[in-house]
């Protein structure tokens, strides 16, 4: 059984004149120790996914309307918000892009994290004990000192290392992590990455990373889910899913990124058009009218998620007749 399971998920904007969906159908597991990357452009729906799980978004105007989220096997979705506050925290946990808004800045960064814990009645001198560890756990120098500082007195590295802290505090077997590497510098964006997996060794907490640095997944993940237009539309092995895509988004993706062994800088491809509007979305694939392979069928008929190979790909048009 896998550690987190959703199951035809669909989250809805729900109006008086009726739902309009903007997550359709998502399907992905995480298995115990796992990472599973999940990319896409923004609004494509990584985080509202992400969010859905965690039972945070926010209600209203959003909804989950069908389909079902398991977490060891414990279905989430109707739980109300006092169960979810159990659950947060020490079974899933979620590290956010920007820790400034996260943070609160009047408070130390001590108190921050020890709040965390005393919610899920942890004792106050075990919750103390429990900062620092965590705050080394993360390589924090000093944490004595850093447990009495506030927000605006660390650098961003430093306060995204705080909010690993806090996720971890309570040991979740889950860590969700939405972009947490887009505002910082690419020194300090490796040093994340390398806690990440350390942590990971260290404490086989499985980890789903949301992004749209495909360079980033190359370094972190074990599988890859390519969101496109609120649809999981890849899913597969890192390693066959960069050497050999099998849908076309994920193709134009893949070649919009500059390659390290280029010998020579080539202008990069482009993607033409823009995402689908989720009030109006186009009639079968929702790629369709941005595909240079689409076919009249796409037009009318959204594929099924087919299996191949070591993975999954929902596309009416075999890669062998892309031209």
């Amino acid at each position: 059984m896998a550690l987190l399971e959703v199951q035809d998920l669909t989250t809805s904007i729900v109006r008086r004149s009726g739902s309009v969906p903007i997550i359709r159908n998502v399907n992905l597991n995480v298995d115990k120790g796992e990472t599973l990357g999940i990319v896409g452009e923004s609004g494509s729906g990584k985080s509202v996914t992400m969010l859905s799980v965690m039972g945070l978004i926010p209600s209203p105007p959003l909804a989950i309307t069908d389909g079902a989220i398991r977490l060891k096997g414990r279905d989430l979705v109707g739980a109300d918000e006092k169960t979810m506050q159990a659950v947060r925290g020490a079974d899933m946990a979620m590290v956010y892009q920007d820790p400034m808004v996260s943070l609160n800045p009047v408070m130390r960064i001590g108190r921050q994290i020890e709040e965390g814990m005393t919610a899920h009645h942890v004792g106050k001198n075990e919750a103390q004990q429990r900062t620092l560890e965590v705050l080394g756990e993360v390589g924090i120098p000093d944490p004595p000192r850093v447990r009495d500082l506030y927000p605006h007195e660390l650098s961003g590295g430093m306060r995204q290392r705080v909010m690993i802290a806090s996720a971890l505090a309570l040991s979740p077997d889950l860590l969700i992590f939405d972009e947490p590497t887009t505002a910082l510098d690419v020194t300090i964006q490796q040093q994340i990455l390398y806690l990440v997996r350390e942590l990971q060794r260290s404490t086989g907490v499985a980890v789903v990373w949301i992004t749209h640095d495909l360079g980033v997944l190359a370094r972190l993940v074990d599988r890859v889910a390519v969101m496109y237009g609120g649809r999981v539309v890849e899913v597969d092995d890192i390693e066959p899913l960069f050497s050999e895509p099998r849908h076309p988004y994920t193709e134009a993706l893949m070649a919009s990124v500059p390659g390290m062994h280029d010998d020579e800088r080539a202008p990069l491809r482009q993607i033409p058009g823009s995402p689908p509007d989720v009030n109006h979305m186009p009639p079968g694939c929702p790629f369709q009218p941005r595909c240079e392979f689409a076919i009249e069928r796409c037009t009318r008929e959204m594929p099924p998620m087919l299996s191949h190979g070591t993975g999954e790909s929902a596309c009416w048009v075999p890669r062998e007749e892309w031209k």
